[in-house]
């Protein structure tokens, strides 16, 4: 899906990344992912809020989408992913694309250290993340623990942060928000986004804020 502009929230830029294909015979494909970053996008640019989904795209790909985004906007930088989301064994996070490969994660996803430099770099006066993952074994543990790499990498300086943690829930968080945006028919998407956002933090155990 390419960008979509409407009037309004020009000064303000969303990413919703997402990764429903698997090379990896170990990784689940996740189907739903596609349909659900449509939704949300129309959920947002309905409002006037400007959308990239670059779904199903390599780690460079993502990587240009960032940082055209991280560039343009001056309100809001809003960052999503919904894929896998797998630590090395440095306890690093990464963010699956289609051909990446457990064995070699290093080398075939996207590195959050790269998505936490944009956002911390990022001239816009706000900026949110949200991660939508299905975490490794090895992840679901590390959130639990506050000392861990993970939870220090997941701490973005004036970001707010929501990330799904332990068995992925009934519905995704990504779903979650576009049910809640769907509800709210106010115009100013940003703000509907922002109240989408605090919504689905009050939900207990899915997901978590962090920050």
């Amino acid at each position: 899906m390419a960008d979509v502009r409407l009037p309004g929230g020009v000064r303000s830029r969303a990413v919703l990344m997402g990764t429903s294909l698997a090379a990896d015979p170990d990784l689940a494909e996740l189907p739903e992912v596609r349909g659900d970053l449509a939704d949300l996008a129309t959920a947002l640019t309905d409002g006037g809020l400007r959308c990239s989904v670059p779904a199903d795209r390599t780690a460079r790909a993502l990587g240009e989408e960032l940082e055209k985004a991280a560039s343009q906007a001056e309100e809001l930088l809003f960052v999503h992913y919904a894929g896998h989301g797998l630590l090395d064994a440095r306890g690093r996070l990464f963010l699956a694309v289609p051909d990446t490969r457990l064995a070699l994660v290093r080398w075939t996803a996207l590195p959050f250290r790269d998505v936490r430099d944009v956002l911390l770099d990022a001239p816009a006066h706000r900026r949110l993340l949200v991660l939508d993952c299905r975490f490794n074994e090895r992840a679901v543990a590390a959130l639990d623990d506050p000392r861990s790499a993970l939870a220090e990498q997941l701490a973005i300086r004036g970001v707010p942060t929501l990330v799904t943690t332990g068995a992925p829930p009934p519905v995704s968080l990504t779903r979650h928000l576009v049910d809640v945006l769907r509800a709210d028919r106010r115009e100013d998407r940003l703000d509907a986004l922002l109240r989408a956002l605090l919504r689905c933090a009050d939900s207990p155990d899915a997901w978590t804020v962090r920050n």
